[in-house]
């Protein structure tokens, strides 16, 4: 139906819509054409190869690899490129069971679970303040857990918070080694505050993040280079 409407109006045959997050005005629909996906995978590509790579030709994914899945999901368009790279990485939560979740934070949680049974994740990407308390959980659960408390208006979470932050408190757990939960290879900031992050990251990881900026009407615009990431 959207294919017929659109023929004729744009330089391109029709082939996909993405939706908008509404950042900047009300949500809307982008019809994009063919030639646009094949750029915006290509450049997609090209995203995850450089934050794999500590120098140019780099030799990376050798091994199929494990990616946090904290993204939007279609008709979002980081969503469509998580489509394709599931050709290549594997996703935790897989896309099959994250796509059906819109609550941000259910995503969230399961993902946590599933990273706490013993799923390593060697790639993540997104917005740095959501990576950071990803991580937060495990080496700071008492920070993430207050930081949580701060952020939720449901009295019943907070009482099931401050039961939580209780029973840590007399908790012989210490806090875990992250490099052994996420052993990352590669990160990638898509937001406005990837610098305010990046020094986590390397001093956490050992890993200098991918800067980028993209856009639903214009896809990756720009990101960095191996020998510069933040760029």
């Amino acid at each position: 139906y959207v294919r017929s409407l659109c023929e004729g109006y744009i330089p391109d045959e029709p082939y996909f819509c993405a939706k908008t997050t509404g950042t900047t005005g009300r949500p809307k629909y982008f019809v994009h054409g063919k030639g646009f996906y094949e750029t915006f995978i290509s450049s997609s590509m090209a995203l995850v190869l450089i934050a794999f790579s500590k120098d140019w030709g780099d030799n990376v994914l050798d091994d199929r690899v494990n990616a946090l899945n904290l993204i939007a999901p279609p008709p979002y368009i980081s969503g469509w490129a998580l489509k394709y790279w599931s050709n290549f990485l594997k996703f935790v939560p897989p896309i099959e069971v994250a796509d059906k979740i819109r609550d941000m934070g259910k995503k969230f949680y399961i993902a946590l679970k599933m990273i706490e049974d013993g799923h390593r994740i060697h790639m993540a990407g997104g917005s740095g303040s959501l990576l950071y308390m990803a991580c937060k959980y495990f080496s700071d659960q008492e920070y993430f857990l207050r930081e949580s408390y701060r952020v939720t208006s449901s009295w019943i979470k907070r009482f099931l918070i401050i039961l939580k932050i209780f029973t840590l408190k007399f908790s012989k757990g210490g806090k875990k080694d992250l490099r052994e939960i996420m052993p990352l290879k590669g990160v990638l900031i898509g937001s406005t505050d990837a610098r305010m992050y990046s020094e986590f990251f390397e001093k956490e990881f050992g890993v200098t993040p991918l800067n980028s900026y993209g856009s639903t009407e214009f896809g990756r615009a720009m990101f960095g280079r191996p020998d510069r990431k933040m760029d």
